[in-house]
């Protein structure tokens, strides 16, 4: 990666969400929306940036006080005893108990401050034993959202009606907390106004994700230069945090990387005349530690699902670079 610049696009929730917004469920929304507003031709086109490494998407994350918090890191695993803390109580029954809800919190951590993962990305945290000492003795979580199962009834087509065979049911759907942002990193700085500015404003009251019909999905935004990623992003190196899933491929050393791995199925958007369901897929879950193959340009793909339909899975990372040994940027 070089040359890259990085715009944030920090979102505020104007009503409940279906889901969560990873990466492909932004890209998804924002090809949808580029069709609509200047046809197939464009969306081919922001397929080509993707695929020339042009054009990245990270996942959501939240913003909590106007602090900017990532994903937590996925790093080598490293042997922590209660000695190591420090803040620790001095009796030791008391210190046995501090310990176990530390290390319980710590794994329950879905988010750090962005200045921690900058030291990831400088060598400075180079394990979870070092993570776990940085964040010291409140591990701090942060919510972004909270689920909320919402009652439906279900409609009788035959009769209009829920009577008569329709059911009540209930849903899980997500209400955000605070703000949330999304990072989009770019080689050439006139794709958000063309792209992405006029897409989003578009997307902002038709919605992102499920469940758009009746009023999910809509938020407001503002977008803005993200300095502080262009260094992150742009260094040279074969070891990285990605904060967007990847998708599973064969350039990846899966011996020296550290990662969750998820699996996926989602519908298509409502945009394609027939319903489909995209087939199940596996990611390497944003946080992880990815090391390439020597031979490798990229992680991740995009996955086209279907021969004869213009549809695609988004699986490349976006990528926050670990300096290397010997690197003076």
């Amino acid at each position: 990666m070089e040359n890259l610049k990085v715009f944030r696009i920090t979102l505020k929730p104007l009503s409940y969400f279906s889901s969560e917004l990873s990466s492909h469920t932004i890209f998804g929304a924002l090809c949808w929306a580029v069709r609509y507003l200047y046809g197939e031709k464009r969306v081919s086109e922001l397929i080509k940036l993707v695929k020339e490494g042009e054009l990245l998407i990270s996942s959501a994350m939240p913003v909590v006080d106007g602090k900017l918090y990532v994903f937590k890191p996925i790093l080598k695993p490293e042997r922590i005893g209660a000695e190591d803390l420090k803040f620790l109580s001095s009796n030791e029954e008391n210190r046995e108990s501090e310990f176990r809800n530390f290390i319980k919190k710590f794994k329950k951590l879905s988010f750090v401050p962005l200045d921690v993962l900058m030291k990831v990305s400088e060598g400075e945290i180079k394990n979870d034993k070092d993570l776990m000492l940085t964040l010291g003795k409140e591990p701090g979580e942060v919510f972004p959202f909270t689920s909320l199962a919402l009652p439906h009834a279900k409609l009788n087509r035959i009769t209009n009606s829920t009577s008569e065979g329709g059911e009540f049911y209930f849903e899980e759907s997500l209400f955000f907390r605070s703000d949330v942002y999304f990072l989009v990193a770019v080689k050439d700085e006139n794709i958000t106004d063309d792209v992405l500015i006029p897409p989003l404003k578009l997307l902002q009251d038709w919605g992102i994700g499920g469940n758009r019909s009746v009023g999910f999905g809509s938020f407001s935004f503002k977008i803005e230069r993200e300095k502080r990623f262009e260094k992150l992003i742009n260094r040279n190196g074969k070891d990285f945090i990605t904060l967007s899933p990847v998708v599973a491929t064969d350039r990846i050393d899966y011996e020296k990387s550290f990662y969750d791995i998820k699996t996926y199925k989602g519908a298509v958007e409502s945009g394609c005349q027939n319903f489909l369901w995209k087939p199940k897929i596996f990611y390497l879950k944003a946080g992880s530690l990815i090391k390439l193959k020597e031979d490798s340009k990229f992680a991740g793909a995009l996955i086209k699902p279907f021969e004869g339909i213009e549809l695609y899975h988004y699986g490349f990372e976006f990528p926050i670079y670990i300096k290397e040994s010997g690197d003076e940027s």
